[in-house]
């Protein structure tokens, strides 16, 4: 008997918006990641499934709905078809790493038996044979049915080198796939494993595809200029306190015509921020050290609420619409979700119209309205919490 066994990878999560590393990091599906498990759910209307099973993190939780709900199954976790432990490189930026530790980013990407990062991150076999024995073992338990499999991207990757009988020195052959991509594998017979097709993600137009707005993946080595760092800015430092500056008042007369009102009195309240925490003031620079523009926190306002409250986003007009802005609010969210903030909240000019818009589109919803200095302001709000959605 032949188990046909459908391994998917989860829709589109935090990490894979904001580009960063979440391997064992537990981040909830983006609402483009809805949007995909929609269209995941269509492709798969009217094929019989016999059981569904996912990682233990929420990000393929809730992508498993997809199947599961229209056919009234549970979900059955397992913990060993999570993603590769990244060990000290979860939630970093890739282009942290990129800039930092560009040998072991080489590694991860081309070669990962030799990839180490001081012991801290799961080993290339351990990860295979993890991968190898739970396939194996829910085939073995759905003799001739049909399963549906839900994990994670670089876990299917390792699987299909497995059975590929690819050497770790041929690890890039195996391409990345797309959020929901679908692959099919059969058990039975003779021959243990087969894979009869990978990686397909028809379902998915490019209007919903993750990777039509991104590049890395296109890279055996997987560097993007478009993923951003972020540097601790000193304003102490002349050059620093100069660009901060510059930053802020081109901001100011962007959205109110001149630099009437202006005072330096928020380079006040940015040094009181930075000495708050150290991630409070930072500038977006790309993995070459281009810089792109500017963030801001205040930490302390809001903590009884639960919320964390962004004081100034910036991005340079020239660096505007390259998905940089979403990676501004990722390191908002890598900020405060570790101090218990269950929520991004900002104050928007409602004359600016463009940032209202931007934040809509990244799950900023308006939560009421504040007078500021030069006219009203929307105060804006996003769910960080992780949950299966």
């Amino acid at each position: 008997m032949i188990t046909k066994l459908y391994l998917i990878r989860h829709a589109e999560a935090d990490g894979n918006l904001y580009r960063r590393i979440h391997g064992h990091y537990d981040s909830p599906v983006t609402d483009l990641g809805l949007r995909q498990i929609t269209a995941l759910g269509e492709r798969f209307t009217g094929l019989k499934i016999d059981a569904v099973y996912a990682s233990d993190l929420v990000r393929t939780q809730s992508t498993a709905k997809a199947l599961s709900i229209p056919r009234n199954l549970d979900v059955t976790i397992r913990p060993d078809l999570r993603e590769v432990a990244m060990g000290r490189w979860e939630d970093a930026t890739w282009a942290s790493i990129e800039r930092a530790e560009p040998s072991q980013l080489a590694y991860f990407s081309q070669d990962p038996a030799r990839w180490d990062i001081d012991g801290t991150n799961e080993t290339f076999s351990d990860l295979t044979n993890r991968m190898a024995n739970a396939v194996s073992d829910i085939a073995a338990a759905h003799p001739g049915q049909t399963v549906g499999i839900v994990t994670h991207g670089n876990a299917i990757r390792a699987l299909l080198a497995r059975l590929h009988g690819l050497p770790s020195v041929r690890f890039s052959e195996i391409p990345h796939c797309d959020n929901t991509a679908v692959t099919l594998i059969e058990a039975g017979g003779d021959h243990g494993l087969t894979v009869r097709w990978m990686n397909d993600a028809s379902h998915l137009g490019e209007d919903l595809s993750t990777f039509s707005r991104q590049h890395w993946w296109r890279n055996a080595c997987g560097s993007d200029k478009g993923n951003l760092d972020f540097l601790s800015l000193d304003l102490d430092d002349p050059e620093s306190y100069g660009r901060y500056l510059t930053y802020r008042q081109d901001a100011w007369g962007e959205v109110h015509g001149s630099l009437a009102g202006f005072t330096d009195e928020y380079v006040t309240q940015a040094a009181y921020h930075a000495a708050a925490h150290p991630h409070a003031l930072v500038e977006a620079v790309t993995s070459d050290g281009t810089s792109v523009g500017l963030l801001e926190l205040d930490i302390t306002r809001g903590e009884a609420a639960e919320e964390g409250h962004i004081s100034f986003f910036y991005l340079k007009p020239e660096h505007r619409g390259h998905g940089f802005g979403p990676q501004l609010i990722g390191h908002a969210t890598s900020v405060y979700r570790p101090l218990g903030r269950t929520k991004l909240t900002l104050h928007v000019a409602e004359a600016n119209k463009k940032a209202i818009g931007f934040y809509e589109r990244f799950g900023f919803v308006k939560i009421g309205e504040t007078e500021g200095v030069r006219g009203p302001l929307w105060v804006m709000e996003k769910d960080i919490t992780v949950r299966v959605r």
